[in-house]
């Protein structure tokens, strides 16, 4: 009735679409520093009701089934790249660094209840003159306790393109800190003292490559058409004594590896560019 409408998943989103989503996600974890400031048993409890659904120790098997298969789909989609070295790099270990990442920012004072899932089509946007005016965020079950850089990262290396994190991205990153602190400001409270910029910058960094790394995830799932997604199965182990779970990615077609080589192999530059990784993985 509001006319949000979605966009299409398939295309990056422009840079004014970025400043939009940006504003928002500052406001959005502000309002966990000004719980933490005014009402930390709120913002306590919130927190102790949230769980990381792939690091959850109930799903932890399944997890490492569903990143082994999704590794090897990026490989063989990347297969011939001058970026493959980057990618097995990567993608070898995907879960201990964000393991720890997770351990040592558990009960971080810079931590937020994050979205954990911010990307196209969990966003809904009014549109005036074919430009987004106005944004909303759907879907928050994956939302988890995490340093404001996670939403950051996942959400503008799943959605926008090499061209235009090039052109915007430190831009963006200025924009972010400076809607925190405004909106911090109604509150009486300064993002200099709550996540001062130099720590942001640090986190941006220290993030980078295991986000990187998610990306490759995502991107390989939520470019996929309906008919090229996939599923958990359950088979018979090798020697056939028990039944085992395997996640299976559907047949792709061209057009969609394309799509996925191109936005990754972009991604991987643009790590580079801002500093998240070393060149030398390229050789």
């Amino acid at each position: 009735m509001s006319n949000f409408t979605m966009l299409d998943k398939t295309k990056t989103l422009n840079n004014e679409t970025v400043k939009l989503v940006i504003k928002d996600v500052a406001n959005f974890h502000a309002m966990s520093y000004v719980l933490r400031n005014k009402e930390p048993k709120t913002l306590d409890k919130l927190l102790e009701s949230l769980v990381n659904p792939m690091f959850d120790p109930k799903n932890i098997a399944q997890s490492q089934i569903f990143f082994q298969q999704i590794a090897r789909d990026v490989i063989e989609i990347c297969h011939s790249s001058k970026y493959r070295n980057v990618i097995s790099d990567i993608m070898q270990n995907i879960i201990t660094p964000w393991k720890k990442l997770i351990s040592s920012d558990n009960g971080s004072k810079y931590s937020v209840i994050q979205h954990g899932d911010l990307w196209t089509n969990n966003i809904m946007f009014q549109v005036q003159n074919n430009q987004p005016t106005k944004c909303i965020f759907l879907d928050y079950q994956m939302s988890r306790e995490s340093l404001p850089v996670s939403d950051i990262h996942y959400f503008i290396f799943n959605c926008t393109d090499y061209e235009t994190r090039s052109k915007h991205y430190h831009e963006w990153m200025d924009y972010y800190h400076s809607e925190l602190d405004r909106h911090l400001n109604h509150f009486g409270l300064k993002a200099n003292y709550i996540y001062p910029r130099d720590k942001f910058d640090a986190d941006l960094k220290r993030y980078g490559k295991a986000m990187l790394g998610g990306s490759f995830f995502v991107l390989n799932i939520t470019l996929r058409e309906a008919q090229e997604a996939g599923d958990l199965v359950i088979e018979d182990s090798e020697d056939g004594t028990e039944q085992v779970p395997k996640f299976k990615m559907g047949a792709i077609r061209e057009k969609t590896q394309e799509t996925i080589k191109n936005r990754i192999e972009g991604l991987i530059e643009s790590c580079f560019e801002f500093g998240y990784m070393n060149k030398n993985l390229l050789s």
